[in-house]
């Protein structure tokens, strides 16, 4: 079949395709490459620079992007409810459901993966003990969440595309998992995000300090504020035994370079489930410490014998797990980076997170897919 995946977090879809390709199907990424992280689709569609050229995007070449999809996609996969790209000048709303009336001749299968936050998931995770909600206000400078459900200025727009979808397609958490259970086609997964996998882990050694790096992108959704000085104490505390890297808002490629030259990745501290740069951690032998909820199994997912260290606990479960870690021999922590990038082969390749969304689709499927 032929399947289009329609936007990106942080190379979900990008690694889904490669899935996709390995079990025989056609595949093709539509995204705008996720910003600063630089994802290469096979159609680009994003704004671009100069008003009559963003006018032509949005009123032209959106339109007509649907409108081929429509026409020659069995299943239409979007990465969240604001995958598309979204006028600043006219009410957004109105446009969304505008826009995707182009896919009324649609007659495959409409999907939405839920991969991040949006008006039905954030109120899931506002009730979370994994709250990131008052650092993520600070990221975005407002005084009122955007999908806060009292105000939801981004709830018309969620409402153009859920109210269309068959299926829903939640990833790696409770949080992902129950925002949509109740709506018809939301009682799927959760499932594992997919992972590439074709290149192999470089083994987890050190040669001088243990290298720890954390990755700034959004520091009040992912704690940088509580971890960032616990790690630099430590490194004053203990000066010669590690080493601190810092990595803000790198182009992916660059990104996973700077993963294979390091020891530990500290993620974040308000995962309710290992995401796509936990993963990625760990896909290359990195020992990771995150944040997430270890008694978690449900659908695909399986969180009890994860090799990473939680640090949902804050401040002292950083020390403590980097502490551990600091007194593993050489060849203890080149088995615990070979246990890392172990669980993702068995847990995520992309073949196997293709078959199982495959699944899914095909039960919602008006005609049989070949």
């Amino acid at each position: 079949m032929k399947i289009a995946l329609v936007g990106e977090y942080s190379g979900v879809h990008t690694n889904l395709k490669i899935g996709l390709e390995q079990i025989g199907h056609e595949a093709t990424t539509i995204s705008g490459g996720d910003g600063f992280k630089r994802f290469r689709p096979d159609r680009l569609n994003r704004i671009p620079l100069g008003q009559l050229a963003r006018a032509h995007q949005l009123f032209v070449g959106q339109p007509r992007l649907l409108s081929d999809l429509a026409s020659n996609y069995d299943v239409i996969q979007f990465i969240s409810p604001t995958a598309l790209v979204l006028p600043r000048f006219v009410p957004r709303a109105s446009y969304a459901q505008w826009l995707l009336s182009f896919l009324d001749s649609f007659r495959g299968v409409l999907s939405m993966a839920v991969a991040g936050c949006d008006s039905y998931v954030q109120p899931v995770m506002a009730a979370s003990r994994f709250c990131p909600c008052a650092g993520c206000l600070k990221d975005s400078r407002r005084s009122i969440c955007a999908y806060d459900f009292d105000t939801a200025p981004e709830r018309g727009v969620t409402d153009a595309l859920t109210g269309r979808v068959h299926c829903f397609i939640p990833f790696a958490s409770a949080a992902y998992a129950d925002a949509y259970a109740s709506r018809s086609g939301g009682s799927n997964g959760p499932f594992n995000f997919p992972v590439e996998l074709s290149n192999p882990a470089l083994p987890n050694r050190r040669s001088g300090p243990l290298r720890v790096l954390h990755g700034i992108i959004r520091p009040g959704f992912k704690g940088t504020d509580v971890i960032l000085p616990v790690l630099r104490a430590l490194v004053d505390r203990h000066p010669g035994r590690y080493e601190l890297v810092i990595a803000e808002r790198l182009p992916y490629a660059e990104y996973a370079r700077l993963l294979s030259t390091v020891n530990v990745v500290v993620d974040q501290l308000y995962g309710g489930g290992l995401g796509m740069n936990a993963l990625g951690a760990m896909a290359r032998g990195r020992v990771l410490l995150t944040s997430f909820d270890r008694s978690f199994v449900r659908g695909s997912v399986d969180y009890r014998d994860t090799p990473a260290y939680d640090i949902s606990h804050g401040e002292e479960a950083i020390l403590s797990a980097l502490e551990a870690i600091q007194g593993l021999s050489a060849d203890e922590l080149a088995r615990a980076g070979s246990a890392s990038r172990e669980y993702v082969e068995a847990r995520c390749a992309p073949a196997e997170v293709a078959r199982q969304l495959c699944a899914v689709w095909s039960r919602f499927q008006k005609t049989s897919i070949k």
